[in-house]
This record gives structure tokens, sequence and C-alpha cells, in this order.
């Protein structure tokens, strides 16, 4: 398993989210939303990380956003030119929301670019 701790959100996001917990505020309470790292954001970290390991630069592609909760987790998918692909499991090992910390776990192997079958 391959850890990166990010740095502090992104002032948008720390904006964004304080914007929200005051406008729940004042409608009378209710539990603030959780924080969330942008998708483009998991793609790239998710890259470096797997590049620093493998040394091979691949294309990253995740569902959405992740969001800074302990233990949770998303499938994100490493494409090289050939089509093949690798299957990654992304996660928050460690929910601080000033510095959470990314987990990347690789399936133990890629998945052959689909080939039409001839009818």
């Amino acid at each position: 398993m391959i850890e990166l701790r990010l740095p502090a959100r992104p002032a948008l996001l720390t904006a964004t989210v304080a914007a929200l917990g005051l406008a729940l505020a004042g409608c009378g309470g209710g539990a603030q939303p959780a924080a969330t790292i942008p998708q483009k954001t998991v793609q790239s970290k998710v890259r470096q990380l797997m590049k620093a390991k493998t040394g091979k630069d691949y294309s990253v592609t995740c569902p959405g956003d992740l969001t800074v909760r302990a233990g949770e987790t998303m499938r994100c998918y490493q494409s090289d030119r050939k089509g093949n692909t690798l299957g990654l499991t992304v996660g928050i090992k460690n929910a601080d929301a000033a510095d959470p910390t990314l987990t990347v776990k690789a399936d133990p192997r890629t998945t052959p670019k689909a080939t039409p079958k001839a009818t």
C-alpha cells in the first residue's frame, strides 16, 4: 500500500465548507457536511504516487470526489497507452481535515484491453 499525506486543502474547498457550515448554523444547526477532495486532485495525487512507485506515468481516472472520512474508499483505474487497466483502491487513512492521509492499493495484475469478438 502506498500512502501520501495531502497538503492542507485548497482555499476554495475550505471556504466552501466554512460557508456551508455557517449557512447550516443560521438555519438552526444540523450536521456539517463532510469535506471532500476534488476528483481532479485525487486523480493527480494517485498518478504521482503510482509514478513514484513504478517509474511509469499512466493516466488515472476516478469516479468523483473523495469524502474525507477515516476508512472511506473509492475505486480508481490506471490505464496505459495500450488500453490495459489496473484497478486501484484509494482511501483515507487519517481523516484529519487539515492534513488527510491518502492510501492507494493496486490490484495484483492488470486487465488487458477488451478486444471485440468476431461474429
